[in-house]
């Protein structure tokens, strides 16, 4: 995580306690404080720890994310662990979140699913959209934990209205799927549509399929080369792939070899060797080349190798 978009959230915490330390702060003094002590300010780093040994819980949560992330301290779970907890234990809800995520991961203590999905519970109880997410994934599909599809919904779909990207993607497929609630694509596609609209690579491959197919909303060959473009962009294998056949085929534009052959090139050169993708795209590769000039072959290789970049 960046230092100024770690001490953002920092500073927010910090802000948001008030002078319940005796220490009111703005949110420009204590984003202030929170960037010094990670770049390596001693008395801002003092401040801090100050702070926390008062029981400040938002600087105690800010001295574990420091620990957490190995910003302005040396990395160490285990004194991340220790703030978080300080903080979790008076309400704040992002030493909750990443308390949650301790425990999940396994870093500084022993990987304990329901232990994560406590913490987890607790700050998506006070709105936390990422902690409300990640409690949605661990009743959706977690092998150590009951699934329970009524939760996953409920705390997907508190996430999502709230703009998570993640929650609204997933709660789409569980539309899409009819897991939990009944099956209805043009719900899928209102979920797809915003993760995708925030830029969610996924989401936007998913929803390119459906305009392709025509599932739940008219076929628009248009809409789905838009969205597949807007992933294979972002480095979507499923997406490059699909784009490169488009231009193969000549679906939703001329066809065009060159196009073609880039979009494929980057699809197989990401995919696993063996896979369906993978024997897809090396397969139409061969029939293409058969048809392009040199130069043309040399023209889309120069391209994927750009967009690689």
């Amino acid at each position: 995580m960046k230092i100024k978009t770690l001490a953002l959230l920092l500073a927010a915490a910090l802000a948001a306690v008030g002078d319940s330390a005796g220490a009111a702060m703005t949110f420009n003094q204590s984003k202030g404080l929170l960037i010094k002590a990670m770049t390596g300010d001693a008395k801002a780093l003092a401040t801090l720890q100050q702070l926390a040994e008062l029981r400040d819980p938002a600087a105690q949560y800010g001295l574990g994310a420091m620990y957490e992330y190995g910003q302005g301290l040396a990395r160490d779970y285990g004194e991340a662990l220790k703030w978080y907890r300080k903080a979790a234990d008076q309400g704040n809800a992002l030493a909750q979140f990443n308390l949650g995520g301790l425990h999940d991961n396994g870093n500084g203590v022993s990987q304990d699913p329901m232990e994560a999905v406590k913490w987890y519970r607790k700050a998506a109880e006070q709105g936390n959209a990422r902690a409300q997410y990640r409690l949605g994934t661990k009743f959706d599909s977690h092998p150590s934990v009951p699934q329970n599809y009524a939760e996953a919904i409920k705390w997907y779909r508190e996430a999502a209205e709230q703009g998570n990207a993640r929650a609204q993607y997933n709660l789409g497929i569980i539309y899409d799927d009819g897991d939990g609630l009944p099956q209805s694509h043009v719900e899928a596609v209102k979920w797809y549509r915003k993760a995708a609209e925030q830029g969610y690579a996924r989401a936007q491959y998913d929803l390119g399929v459906i305009y392709d197919n025509g599932d739940g909303v008219p076929q628009d060959l248009g809409a789905a080369a838009r969205w597949y473009r807007s992933a294979a962009d972002q480095g979507n294998v499923e997406a490059q792939y699909m784009l490169g056949l488009m231009y193969y085929r000549g679906r939703a534009f001329a066809k065009d070899p060159v196009q073609a052959y880039k979009w494929l090139t980057l699809a197989k050169t990401a995919s696993t060797p063996g896979s369906e993708i993978h024997e897809g795209a090396n397969n139409t590769l061969k029939a293409l080349s058969g048809t392009m000039s040199a130069a043309q072959v040399l023209g889309a290789m120069q391209e994927a190798s750009g967009a690689r970049k």
